[in-house]
């Protein structure tokens, strides 16, 4: 099963039933996937992932500042190996790796990133809604 949407292109049925497609955020590849329930969700869904393509560079620069304010102590205040130093967020930021986007009917997403070994290779999941903005993270994996 699969449709196409004019902006991300043709989504397809993964393995969970979710419709996924790969695609661009802001020149970085990712993968979309629209979380719902049921079928009768996907335009809610997709109706949250347009909202954050037509304001990406607003979206990615508060996406930013959660990281530096809450993933980067997280990093040097608890997670420093014997011997390392504190990380920069401009090291940080370049050893992240954004992999998917993932939204859901009720206005909420997830931006979850590679974490090239900082976190123990635990992913990085940032969470928001349209209507809060960024709210929290959390390690996972």
């Amino acid at each position: 099963m699969s449709f196409h949407d004019d902006l991300f292109g043709q989504f397809e049925l993964d393995d969970f039933d979710h419709f996924a497609t790969d695609t661009k955020w802001r020149e970085m590849e990712v993968e979309l996937t629209l979380f719902t329930d049921t079928e009768s969700e996907v335009p809610e869904a997709l109706s949250v992932a347009h909202h954050l393509w037509s304001d990406a560079d607003r979206w990615h620069a508060k996406m930013l500042d959660l990281i530096q304010d809450m993933v980067l102590p997280l990093k040097n205040n608890n997670w420093l190996e014997d011997g390392e130093t504190p990380l920069e967020f401009e090291s940080l930021q370049k050893r992240i790796m954004l992999g998917h986007i993932q939204v859901y009917p009720d206005r909420s997403f997830e931006f979850v990133f590679y974490d090239d070994g900082i976190f123990l290779e635990h992913d990085i999941v940032l969470q928001g809604s349209l209507d809060d903005g960024w709210k929290n993270f959390h390690l996972q994996g």
